[in-house]
């Protein structure tokens, strides 16, 4: 579905990968640990996106909460985390030709 006066969001963060682990599950509500392995914060000019590395491992807990609809994020309400494959051809080229040097040498 497609909301054309939907809010976009302002920054993502670039991610090499993530691991999840379970804290707690009820009948109501649930709770996990995602450890996100960064590599860089996604923001974006006039020119277009651009990337702010500061690679490192960030950790995020999630609650979610049983709805009519199944389990639904109670919090955080977090920007994306995106793949490499899923942004590099948006980026500039000397965006994209920065990352593949980043990917290749870790």
């Amino acid at each position: 579905m497609y909301f054309p006066m939907a809010p976009g969001w302002d920054q993502a963060t670039l991610i090499s990968g993530y691991d999840i682990d379970t804290i707690s599950v009820t009948e109501e509500n649930a709770e996990f640990s995602v450890n996100y392995h960064m590599i860089a914060r996604i923001s974006h000019n006039a020119m277009g996106p651009y990337l702010i590395y500061s690679p490192g491992d960030k950790p995020a807990t999630f609650i979610l909460n049983k709805t009519e609809y199944g389990r639904r994020i109670a919090k955080p309400i977090a920007h994306p985390h995106v793949l490499p494959e899923s942004i590099m051809e948006r980026l500039p080229q000397a965006e994209q030709d920065s990352l593949m040097k980043f990917l290749n040498s870790n």
